[in-house]
């Protein structure tokens, strides 16, 4: 799976276009499968730590796609996100402001500047630590700012190769100072910051990237090639959307040895 997906395609149309954001934030809910995923893991935390408020903070938030997610499972949570780009703090409170959610608020901040002081229940951090040069600083300030007992979820790129290849990223305007991690080095970074309990699992196996070639990937290519092809692309997502919702199921539910991304959750 390319690196550059449709988000990072999409993100300024979908930054000033509030329609756009809202069907992007549906169609990605129901076909990407880090989003399944992420949608799945909420609703089991929630679940079992019995939140109805909870006080999260969403590390590099992007679009906001996990705010949205979190809202439908816990409406009364309260959410702080934080990014990097300023842009991206504009559009998202005119967006969540739009929408009228008092519990939402965006503001810029780098992570290794935040100061949470044991303020938050949940911390996510998605699709971030290969940005971030000083990534044990990172987890550490995420471990700082979550209460005792808390849960961080992060995923991120699976990278066998060491030391990594050091890419502009245009659409971020930010480094990329890695491929990604290993499960091993994920694990050990957050067993030193001092989390108790760290568990991990591969996804994108071969049915996930399949599904996610299908459904995104396909899609993009034709897009850049002719404009044109905007039109169609609802009725190629209609015929296909069976087996990409089969796909993702089963990458879902059955174990990996190795896949594009790792998901972990680690408790505090």
């Amino acid at each position: 799976m390319p690196v550059s997906c449709i988000e990072e395609r999409l993100s300024n149309t979908l930054m000033r276009k509030r329609i756009y954001r809202i069907l992007f934030v549906k169609f990605t809910g129901w076909f990407d499968l880090k989003n399944l995923i992420i949608k799945r893991e909420l609703k089991r935390i929630i679940k079992k730590k019995q939140h109805v408020n909870p006080k999260v903070l969403d590390v590099g938030f992007g679009l906001g796609q996990q705010i949205h997610y979190l809202l439908n499972i816990v409406p009364k949570a309260n959410v702080l996100g934080i990014e990097v780009s300023e842009k991206a703090i504009t559009c998202a409170n005119k967006y969540f402001n739009a929408q009228k959610y008092p519990n939402i608020y965006c503001m810029r901040k780098d992570i290794l500047s935040f100061e949470g002081n044991e303020s938050f229940d949940l911390v996510f951090a998605f699709k971030l630590l290969n940005y971030i040069k000083d990534d044990k600083a990172a987890i550490a300030k995420m471990r700082d700012a979550l209460k005792p007992k808390g849960t961080l979820l992060i995923l991120n790129q699976y990278s066998t190769k060491s030391p990594s290849k050091v890419v502009f990223d245009d659409i971020h305007t930010m480094l990329l100072v890695r491929n990604g991690y290993t499960m091993e080095e994920l694990r050990d970074l957050l067993k030193d910051a001092g989390f108790s309990t760290v568990k991990c699992r591969y996804i994108y196996g071969h049915t996930g990237q399949l599904a996610w070639k299908i459904a995104i990937g396909i899609p993009v290519k034709l897009i850049k090639i002719n404009s044109l092809f905007s039109a169609i692309i609802p009725i190629y997502l209609f015929l296909t959307a069976p087996l990409v919702l089969l796909l993702n199921y089963y990458d879902l539910k059955i174990g990996h040895v190795t896949g594009h991304s790792i998901f972990l959750t680690a408790q505090k």
